[in-house]
């Protein structure tokens, strides 16, 4: 029997490949319903077309542009070649939920897990039943704060960002996702994130007091008309944790598997997860098999943001203006975030000066 922790998308992803292919997997999940509360802007590279087809069910937006705003203001707007989608994160999630409950999963929502030992798990239901289930394998998809990554030792030394987002009645262009770079957002961004062209989702991170700056940021969009409030956890990727302890594993933000430039880790984590059940299917290492896959990828965005961190609203403002030109433009219509190796050759080769600028701040 295979348990595994959290239903989330990378949860959801990992039961479907494993009970697809005839292994017997419950799915535990702390929350009443599939999906909430939501926890991301839901923003998906093309990318997401190598693990999970977009579909009308939970796609609600198509993002053809995207607007990079300097502190001056001063901002570019870089024309995707291949659209990006905005997900509703509750049909999401249920859609990979359903997929593997077809397959013959169990799911078991309001069910908090509390320990693993002896090969049993240790669950409590919302009624305070607790209950403990024999395990063969446990899998922890439980988030950034993993309790399975606790029980079983690897939750290791661990940072995390705080974001802050709502969703905002308000017009704007639907096919534009904005980013906001400098002291609106110290040590990260703020977004705008369009579900139409009459609502969206706007936020931003910060390690410390990102309240403060939210508020600022939605008074400086003119964002009035608040719909709900959203916010959680991100975790900074930490390439030393171990993700794999005997029969224990876990996945996706539990692992940190997230780009620390952005705080994306959907497809990592689907990713990763894909890895984990060929593993699991195959008796492979399943460290070696994901860090395979995207261990370099994180790592270089984890470089990155220890680069942007040190960067003043002056430091923004010149490298936005340096980006600004055809050939840069160029690649970055092209390429995608979730490869920033690929990314950064290109980039390099078409403007030598924009190593030279990155590297002065090492």
């Amino acid at each position: 029997m295979i348990n595994i922790i959290g239903a989330g998308p990378v949860g959801c992803y990992t039961a479907y490949k494993l009970a697809k292919k005839g292994e017997d997997v419950n799915i535990f999940e702390n929350n009443l319903v599939v999906g909430k509360p939501v926890q991301s802007t839901g923003v998906l590279t093309f990318s997401i077309n190598d693990l999970v087809k977009p579909k009308k069910e939970f796609v609600v937006n198509k993002i053809k542009n995207i607007e990079v705003v300097a502190p001056d203001e001063g901002s570019i707007k870089i024309k995707l070649k291949k659209e990006e989608v905005i997900v509703d994160r509750v049909r999401f999630d249920n859609y990979l939920c359903n997929k593997a409950m077809d397959h013959g999963a169990q799911l078991y929502t309001g069910h908090r897990f509390l320990d693993y030992k002896n090969k049993k798990i240790i669950v409590k239901n919302h009624k305070g039943d607790v209950k403990k289930i024999k395990t063969d394998i446990l899998i922890g998809a439980d988030g950034p704060n993993s309790q399975v990554a606790k029980s079983a030792g690897l939750f290791g030394d661990r940072k995390f960002f705080i974001g802050a987002q709502a969703k905002v009645r308000i017009k704007s262009d639907a096919e534009t996702y904005k980013t906001y770079f400098g002291s609106t957002a110290p040590k990260f961004f703020g977004w705008f994130v369009p579900e139409s062209d009459s609502y969206a989702r706007v936020g931003l991170a910060s390690m410390h007091s990102p309240n403060l700056y939210f508020k600022k940021f939605l008074a400086r969009l003119g964002c009035k008309d608040i719909i709900e409030y959203q916010g959680g956890l991100i975790p900074l990727y930490n390439p030393g944790i171990r993700t794999q302890k005997n029969n224990v594993y876990i996945v996706g933000d539990a692992a940190t598997q997230v780009k620390a430039t952005t705080a994306g880790g959907i497809i990592q984590g689907l990713t990763a997860g894909d890895s984990l059940a060929d593993s699991i299917l195959n008796d492979k290492n399943y460290e070696k098999e994901w860090r395979g896959r995207i261990g370099k990828e994180l790592w270089i965005h984890l470089r990155l943001r220890k680069i942007f961190d040190r960067f003043s609203d002056k430091d923004y403002n010149e490298l936005i203006k340096l980006m600004n030109q055809k050939k840069i433009l160029d690649v970055l219509e092209t390429e995608s975030r979730d490869v920033p190796s690929r990314l950064l050759f290109r980039l390099g080769l078409r403007e030598p000066r924009f190593f030279r600028y990155l590297t002065k701040l090492l």
